[in-house]
C-alpha cells in the first residue's frame, strides 16, 4: 500500500494538533487559579457580546434591555 502525499499531509496535521494540545494543556498547568478565572471571564463576555451583535442584527426593532435579557437567558441555558 503506497502513501498519497494527500495522506502524509494529514498524518503531519494530526501530529501537529497533538503537539499544539499538548503545549496548550501545559500552559494551564503551569497557570494559577486566577489566570485560569481570568480566562474564562473573559471568553464569557466575548461570547455574550458576540451574541449581543448577533441578536441586534437579527432584531433591529429590539430594545437594548431585550437584548441583553435574551443574551443572557441564551448564555445561562446554552448547550454543547
Amino acid at each position: 500500500m503506497t502513501s498519497s502525499p494527500h495522506q502524509s499531509q494529514e498524518d503531519l496535521s494530526a501530529k501537529s494538533r497533538k503537539l499544539v494540545e499538548e503545549k496548550r494543556k501545559n500552559i494551564y498547568k503551569s497557570m494559577s487559579a486566577e489566570q485560569k478565572l481570568t480566562i474564562a471571564a473573559e471568553l464569557y463576555y466575548a461570547a455574550l457580546g458576540l451574541k449581543k451583535a448577533h441578536l441586534k442584527r437579527l432584531n433591529p426593532d429590539w430594545t437594548q434591555t431585550q437584548i441583553d435579557n435574551k443574551a443572557r437567558e441564551w448564555m445561562l441555558y446554552a448547550r454543547t
